[in-house]
């Protein structure tokens, strides 16, 4: 019985407790069952391409002269007829973790360039045999592995190591024209680029069109474009054709000229330009090099077939009655300085060309030009002859600025609102008048003299794209902030003029003060292009910071404090301390990791009293830097880092990276 009342019980209580269930379910969601897992993933480590030229001693020849020697090893040589002389041997090497090919080119000498007239030149693996058999680097040669070398490292047959040697012999027929000439030194450049050898997910060959062209002359010019890719060009190119671009393609000019003597103009076959880009190319062209046609030749630049484009950066292109003309397809100017040599017949138009479309081609959409930037002399873009009267080449969002410069007038297109200024007054009352918002951009050009915007229409200049370009870092003087305030910790002498605003300086010297709190307060982003920074600043607003091609000089101070600012960028930046003290990476308060990135800079003290980088602040602050291609002159070693490039405050060790020339060495709060 009473086992029954039990069951009774217990068979009561489940009745009861499905019941409950069912109803905790009623109005309910369902909870399904949960847990998490991860895993981590390898070090993603990026792959470093390194290639050098090793001479007989182990040292690197990089950047030094190759030397002629006689059987006695001495450098003092006399040329003459049926001598025959050998540079040091040298071999090349890879020194990255990356399969790498590469091409070698015997680039230049030194001395009298006529006696190159009577000597002839081969790269020989054998300096003991006049007849030894010349090395060709026609063709690419490929190193796979980090330490391979060219030659390959076995011993030649007399058990010495294999070396190249550069063989020189003077013609035996040289004649007196020749004598008391000298000769010192050939250079030698390695070009090198990724090879198919290291797998992706795919295989091997993703990079398999990877290109490292070395441009000298016309024909290597016509040789890389066939293949397209990225192209450096290595030396002034006279054309004797056009040089047509069928692939996509990038030329980076590098400062050098295309020009051409003889006459490449050919209606029956379109040669009409120096370079024309046809089928399906993109044509990028940049690194501020120079375009002439010949007079009464050709254009600069063309564009053939509808799928192709021109994108053009900077640089200056000079034709004949055009300097760009687009017969389908598009041209972006987007710098660049533009002008004709040969004028349109017409006098009332005689500039009115410069740049142009086939009429037909562009009343039906398959030719265009869309200008948003660049120099233009006596030529409108956004009001010429091109497509009838009052042609507008200029996108939307732009707008042009004239200038006169003796008898000529340059109209430069600018980003938002453009406005000139010749005084400070002008400058105000340029402000004053723009008609802008704080969202539009706008584009300050400066002549001559001393500006600043401090207290200046402030409002027009924040929240907004503001650039502000001068005549050069010799001609206009910009100020931040009040300059006549000399209290160290003087902040309301700063400038905020620019807060919120993504703010470009170019072509100008800028004075920002030594006081502790000077520089530009809240700005969203600067840019300095080719600047010298008088002073050294403290606050660089709130984001980016870039230098480009500036001079930093400082008498008795810092050439710059990072107290404000996240990701500074310094290329090609020269920093000159008579203190001997550069940067002051200083911060007060967390504000996470500030990156530092120095590129291709040179350091240079008066006296020797600090590294390079001085890396202070809290035990919160944090610190990525890199060195690349950096020189530093007179800078002092620090005793615990060991380094001149920078030094460490107690604290920050442990949040702290250093790199230099790719190799890590200082991380987790120790020297690597």
């Amino acid at each position: 019985m009473n086992n029954k009342r039990a069951t009774k019980r217990a068979l009561l209580t489940s009745v009861m407790a499905l019941v409950m269930c069912v109803v905790m379910l009623v109005g309910t969601t369902f909870a399904w069952f949960t847990d998490t897992a991860s895993t981590g993933v390898n070090k993603i480590q990026a792959g470093n391409l390194d290639v050098d030229i090793i001479g007989e001693d182990g040292k690197s020849l990089d950047g030094k002269t190759l030397s002629f020697k006689n059987v006695n090893d001495k450098t003092d040589i006399l040329w003459e007829p049926g001598a025959t002389f050998f540079t040091q041997g040298f071999q090349i090497v890879n020194k990255g973790n990356l399969a790498l090919k590469y091409k070698v080119v015997v680039s230049g000498t030194t001395g009298d360039a006529k006696l190159l007239e009577a000597i002839d030149f081969a790269v020989v693996t054998d300096n003991t045999k006049k007849d030894a058999e010349a090395v060709s680097f026609a063709e690419e040669g490929k190193l796979l592995n980090k330490g391979d070398t060219a030659p390959e490292s076995a011993v030649t047959d007399a058990g010495a190591k294999a070396y190249y040697y550069l063989r020189g012999h003077m013609k035996e027929e040289a004649g007196n024209e020749y004598k008391n000439l000298t000769m010192d030194g050939i250079s030698i450049t390695v070009y090198a680029t990724q090879y198919t050898h290291e797998n992706d997910s795919f295989g091997p060959d993703y990079d398999k069109n990877a290109t490292y062209y070395p441009v000298l002359d016309a024909a290597g010019m016509k040789d890389a474009l066939v293949n397209g890719g990225n192209i450096k060009v290595d030396a002034n190119v006279d054309p004797s054709e056009v040089l047509v671009v069928a692939k996509d393609t990038t030329i980076d000019m590098n400062g050098k000229t295309i020009a051409n003597t003889n006459e490449v103009w050919k209606d029956d076959t379109n040669s009409w330009s120096l370079i024309s880009a046809r089928e399906n190319a993109d044509l990028t062209i940049t690194g501020n090099g120079t375009f002439k046609a010949k007079e009464n030749d050709c254009y600069a630049v063309d564009v053939q077939d509808s799928t192709a484009t021109v994108t053009i950066e900077n640089g200056t292109f000079i034709g004949n009655i055009h300097a760009v003309y687009v017969y389908e397809g598009t041209a972006y100017i987007k710098g660049g300085f533009y002008s004709v040599q040969q004028k349109y017949p017409d006098a009332a138009k005689a500039d009115g060309f410069v740049l142009n479309c086939y009429d037909a081609n562009r009343a039906n959409g398959t030719a265009k030009i869309i200008v948003t930037g660049g120099t233009f002399v006596n030529f409108n873009p956004a009001d010429c002859w091109a497509e009838g009267a009052h042609t507008n080449f200029v996108d939307k969002g732009y707008s042009v600025i004239s200038e006169k410069h003796g008898e000529d007038t340059w109209f430069t297109v600018v980003k938002g609102t453009g406005v000139t200024a010749g005084t400070q007054k002008e400058l105000k009352d340029a402000l004053a008048n723009a008609g802008t918002t704080g969202s539009d951009a706008l584009t300050v050009k400066l002549a001559d003299g001393e500006y600043t915007l401090y207290n200046v229409n402030s409002a027009k200049t924040r929240n907004t794209e503001l650039t502000i370009e001068g005549a050069g870092k010799d001609k206009t003087v910009f100020t931040a902030g009040d300059m006549t305030v000399t209290d160290a910790n003087g902040e309301g002498s700063s400038d905020y003029s620019y807060e919120g605003s993504d703010v470009t300086f170019k072509n100008m010297t800028v004075n920002v003060g030594t006081g502790n709190y000077k520089g530009f307060v809240r700005a969203k982003s600067l840019y300095f292009e080719n600047c010298t920074i008088e002073g050294r600043g403290s606050y660089w607003g709130i984001g980016s910071v870039v230098f480009k091609d500036c001079i930093f000089n400082s008498v008795d101070d810092y050439n710059i404090w990072t107290y404000a600012g996240m990701d500074f960028t310094f290329d090609n930046c020269t920093f000159n301390s008579d203190a001997g003290k550069f940067v002051n990476a200083y911060k007060e308060e967390a504000t996470g990791t500030t990156k530092l990135t120095f590129t291709d800079c040179k350091f240079v003290a008066g006296t020797e009293n600090k590294p390079a980088v001085c890396l202070k602040g809290y035990k919160s602050n944090a610190w990525n830097v890199t060195f690349s291609g950096c020189s530093l002159t007179n800078c002092k070693t620090d005793a615990t880092t060991g380094s001149n490039y920078y030094l460490l405050d107690q604290g920050i060790e442990n949040a702290t990276t250093v790199t230099i020339d790719g190799k890590v060495v200082w991380e987790n709060g120790a020297k690597k």
